[in-house]
């Protein structure tokens, strides 16, 4: 039960051995891509159901604005040791794969099994 906090952040430099692509993240055959994100929950008492919300950034030379996600959802566990997990989530994202005012909310749902 309580608090749970996860934040990462991640630079990439790359050139393509191919002159002049100007695609996807690459622009000219290079990007520096940036991206970083944070994370957290609250298991509730019971320590059954946690509550999440996140937040993510990626940049890359070639995208005309950032993209951005915001996620809010639950994750509910089937036993008490936590190997069984049913998670929903819904994400909210701005400017997908870069572009401008191209957004999206998705559902995103999975189960999960640790063994």
């Amino acid at each position: 039960m309580g608090f749970s906090v996860d934040a990462e952040y991640n630079f990439f430099n790359s050139e393509l051995v191919d002159d002049g692509v100007t695609a996807g993240i690459y622009e000219n055959s290079e990007t520096d891509l940036e991206n970083w994100a944070v994370e957290g929950g609250y298991m509730l008492p019971g320590n059954m159901v946690e509550i999440v919300a996140g937040y993510e950034s990626q940049d890359a030379d070639n995208y005309a604005e950032a993209w951005n996600r915001t996620s809010v959802g639950a994750n509910y566990f089937f036993t008490g040791n936590h190997d069984i997990k049913l998670q929903a989530t819904y994400r909210m994202g701005e400017n997908i794969d870069g572009v401008d005012g191209d957004d999206a909310d998705e559902v995103f749902v999975q189960m999960q099994y640790v063994f």
